[in-house]
């Protein structure tokens, strides 16, 4: 039970050192930026331009982890979870939206999406889609590809995220689920930030009484398949 409650802490420490960092460093971005400007007594408008595109960079980063780390804590309360989402109109809706990047990494993309209606709550579903495919997009390679089917099989629904990208070694794969977690890379040496987006899935995954399984790619890159009950079962009184 000790040794139990002592992983559990150290787990929670580590998160917060890391989202701790996380936020750190956006703001040492904007403090520096901000101080050579002002030391400046020359600075011009091109000058100040450029500072404040930086700052306006730096604080949607904030933003974004900020976010993550409140979808992370709804996931992880009590949810009510009777709203119906089709994940197959999730994906589109989610690749949609980053079709400008898919097309500036010239992606190709491989769509195989049946009707796949799950019960749970609508916002945390579509993003645990949208999750997969910023992941997908994110982790990619130029002129790389991107593979997503959707099905129904009796009570549960299926939702299968491939892509291409570095090698990954085969045993780190599930590590990926992690908080902040961070994997050598088998090509090109170095170690590589995977941030919240796949924690966050996990996350939801679970909340909605469903399984979530990652595996590296001989080829390099990742397939992710996530698998949920069509119905959640009524909690008890």
């Amino acid at each position: 039970m000790l040794d139990r409650l002592q992983t559990a802490f150290e787990a929670q420490r580590e998160f917060v050192a890391n989202a701790s960092h996380e936020l750190r460093t956006p703001l040492t971005i904007i403090r520096t930026e901000i101080d050579v400007t002002l030391d400046d007594p020359d600075a011009g408008r091109d000058q100040l331009e450029a500072t404040a595109e930086v700052v306006r960079r730096a604080i949607e980063r904030t933003e974004g982890l900020i976010d993550r780390l409140l979808v992370l804590g709804r996931a992880e309360g009590p949810l009510e979870l009777d709203q119906e989402t089709d994940l197959a109109e999730a994906v589109r809706s989610a690749l949609d939206a980053r079709s400008a990047d898919i097309e500036e990494l010239a992606l190709d993309i491989t769509l195989d999406l049946t009707e796949a209606r799950v019960e749970g709550d609508r916002m945390l579903l579509d993003r645990l889609v949208g999750n997969l495919v910023d992941n997908a997009v994110d982790h990619n390679e130029r002129d790389g590809r991107i593979e997503i089917a959707t099905s129904q099989d009796g009570d549960a629904v299926t939702l299968r995220c491939a892509n291409g990208g570095p090698l990954i070694p085969a045993e780190e794969a599930p590590r990926l689920f992690e908080r902040f977690a961070r994997l050598d890379r088998t090509r090109g040496g170095g170690r590589v930030g995977y941030g919240l987006g796949l924690s966050i899935v996990r996350a939801i995954v679970r909340a909605h009484r469903g399984t979530a399984t990652a595996r590296a790619l001989p080829g390099g890159g990742l397939v992710v398949e996530v698998s949920l009950p069509r119905r959640q079962a009524a909690a008890p009184p």
